[in-house]
C-alpha cells in the first residue's frame, strides 16, 4: 500500500478473504497493532489513513481498524516501550499457523481432482525432442521419463535452477533470505514496527512468539538456507526496542530461514522490490513457462494466471472455478470464530476430549473427521505424541498413509503441529520413534538413524540449543 501497489493490495485482500470462505480451519483471525513513536517515518495521520484504505480495500468478514491514544495503547499492551509513544493503530489480518498444512490441502484436493502427484522426486534434466518437452525425473523408484507440450516451473526460489536444465540462460529472480526466530511465550496481539527501511513483525505462533524478518540477498542453493547468530541479534535487538519492558530468555526455541523468489528489479533494494508475481514465457515456441514472485496469499491467483497461459498454448477454453470450487478439507459447517464450540460437539460423539477435536479440526477441516473415527475405533490412537504438542498417534498414521510422508523429518516438519514447538519438534523424537515402531510403520533401526539424523543437522539448521538423546 506505502508503494501505490494497489492492485497487489486489492488482489491480496481479495484473496485472503476468499481463502476464509474456502479454507477456514487452517486460518485464525489475527489483531495487529501498529505502535508510531516519534521520530518515526510513520506519523499518526499516515497509519490512520492506511487502516482505512486498507479496510476499505478488504472490506469482509474481518472487524474495522481502530486508533488508540498513548494510554489507551499501554492498557492493551503494558510492555510496549512508552518513551515517545503516539498511539497505536489496531488492524486485523488472517494467519496461517501451518502453511505447510495449506500446501498440503492444495496437493490432495489436485490429487482427488485427477491430478497425477510425485513426492520426493526431483527434475534433473528437460530437453525438447520433437516437438514435446522429455522431462527426467528421480525419486524413490529410479528414473522415469515424462513427455510434455508445456512445462510449468513453479518451483519459487529454484525457478533459475530449472530454467537453466532447460537450456534457459540468464536469470529471472533475485532471491532474498528472511530469518526468523521463535520465542517463548504468547503474545495476545500482533505487532509491526520500523527498523530503518524494513519492518519488524512479532506475532502469536501458536503457543510461542513469532519475530521477524531479514531481508537480505541470498546467491545460495536454497536447500542450504539456514540462520545466522548475527541475524538473531538483529531480530532480538528490534523485539527489546519496542518491549523493553518485557521479559526475554537467553535463547529462542529456534530460528529459520527461507528464500523469496523475488523478480528481479533493476536499482531497488531487496525491501523495496514488489512481491508482485510474474508469468515468463520461454524456450521453443514459448512452451516453457515460469512464475516468479508472488506470496502465500495470492497463490489461487498466481496458479490462475499460468493455467490460463497454459490452455492459451494448446487452444483450450478452460475458464478458472477455484474461486468457487471447494477444497477437499472444505467444510461449511466449519467457522474459524466458533471452532471450539463444533469441537465439543465432536468429542462427544467420538469420545475425544474437546480440544484434541479442535485441534483435528485445526489441521484437516472436513478430513478430521475420518481421524476421529479411526481414534473412536481404536482408542490409543488418540494418545498424544509428546506433552509439548497437541498432536496424536493418528496423525501420524494419517500422514503416512495418505499424505504422502517419507520420512521423520516429512512427518514432523510438513505434517505436525510438532514443527512449531521447542526446538521444532526435536524433543519429542525419542517418542517419534517408539510410535512409528510401534505402528510397523518403520523399523527401529531406520527410525533411530533417522532421528540421529535430525539431531545433528537442526542444531545448525534452526539453531536448536538441546540435542536430543536417541538410543
Amino acid at each position: 500500500l506505502e508503494h501505490l501497489e494497489l492492485g497487489l493490495v486489492m488482489e491480496s485482500l481479495r484473496e485472503r478473504n476468499l481463502i476464509l470462505r474456502m479454507l477456514p480451519h487452517l486460518v485464525r483471525p489475527l489483531p495487529i497493532l501498529l505502535p508510531s513513536y516519534r521520530g518515526d517515518r510513520h506519523r499518526p495521520l499516515v497509519i490512520r489513513t492506511g487502516l482505512k484504505v486498507y479496510q476499505f480495500i478488504g472490506r469482509g468478514l474481518l472487524p474495522d481498524s481502530h486508533w488508540f491514544s498513548p494510554d489507551e495503547a499501554l492498557q492493551l499492551a503494558p510492555s510496549l516501550k512508552r518513551e515517545g509513544l503516539w498511539g497505536v493503530g489496531l488492524y486485523h489480518d488472517l494467519q496461517v499457523p501451518l502453511p505447510e498444512r495449506l500446501v498440503l490441502e492444495i496437493i490432495l484436493s489436485a490429487r482427488e481432482g485427477g491430478a497425477r502427484v510425485e513426492n520426493h522426486t526431483r527434475v534433473v534434466d528437460i530437453r525438447w525432442e520433437e516437438g514435446a518437452f522429455t522431462v527426467k525425473l528421480q525419486g524413490s523408484k529410479g528414473s522415469q521419463f515424462q513427455r510434455a507440450k508445456v512445462v510449468a516451473n513453479c518451483t519459487g526460489p529454484w525457478l533459475d535452477r530449472v530454467r537453466h536444465l532447460a537450456g534457459l540462460n540468464g536469470t529471472k529472480l533475485y532471491p532474498t533470505k528472511g530469518t526468523h526466530l521463535v520465542i517463548p511465550g504468547r503474545m495476545e496481539w500482533g505487532f509491526y514496527k520500523e527498523k530503518g527501511d524494513r519492518m519488524v513483525f512479532v506475532l502469536p505462533l501458536g503457543r510461542h512468539t513469532l519475530v521477524g524478518t531479514t531481508d537480505t540477498p541470498f546467491a545460495q542453493d536454497p536447500s542450504t538456507v539456514h540462520p545466522a547468530p548475527e541475524e538473531l541479534d538483529y531480530l532480538l535487538e528490534a523485539y527489546r526496542r519496542l518491549f523493553p519492558q518485557g521479559s526475554l530468555p537467553q535463547s529462542p526455541l529456534f530460528a529459520y530461514a527461507g528464500v523469496r523468489p523475488l523478480v528481479y528489479q533493476k536499482d531497488k533494494s531487496p525491501s523495496q522490490m514488489s512481491r508482485k508475481d510474474r508469468v515468463f514465457s520461454e524456450g521453443p515456441q514459448g512452451c516453457f513457462l515460469s512464475v516468479g514472485g508472488g506470496k502465500l496469499t495470492t497463490f489461487r491467483a498466481m496458479a490462475g494466471r499460468v493455467v490460463d497461459r497454459v490452455s492459451r498454448i494448446l487452444n483450450l477454453k478452460a475458464p478458472c472455478t477455484t474461486d468457487r470450487t471447494p477444497f477437499g478439507g472444505y467444510w461449511e459447517a466449519l467457522d474459524p470464530f466458533s471452532l471450539g464450540e463444533q469441537a465439543r460437539s465432536l468429542a462427544r460423539e467420538y469420545g475425544l476430549e474437546p480440544s484434541q477435536a479442535e485441534h483435528l479440526l485445526s489441521l484437516y477441516g472436513r478430513r478430521a473427521l475420518k481421524l476421529m473415527e479411526l481414534c473412536r475405533e481404536e482408542p490409543f490412537l488418540a494418545q498424544p505424541i509428546h506433552p509439548t504438542s497437541p498432536d496424536m498417534a493418528v496423525q501420524v498414521i494419517h500422514a503416512f498413509q495418505e499424505e504422502g510422508a517419507k520420512d521423520l523429518e516429512d512427518l514432523i516438519l510438513r505434517r505436525l503441529y510438532l514443527s512449531i514447538t521447542p526446538g521444532r519438534g526435536i524433543q519429542a523424537l525419542e517418542k517419534t520413534v517408539e510410535l512409528v515402531t510401534r505402528l510397523g510403520i518403520m523399523e527401529r533401526e531406520e527410525a533411530c538413524e533417522q532421528a540421529r539424523a535430525i539431531g545433528r543437522s537442526w542444531e545448525e539448521r534452526f539453531l536448536v540449543i538441546r540435542k536430543p538423546r536417541v538410543t
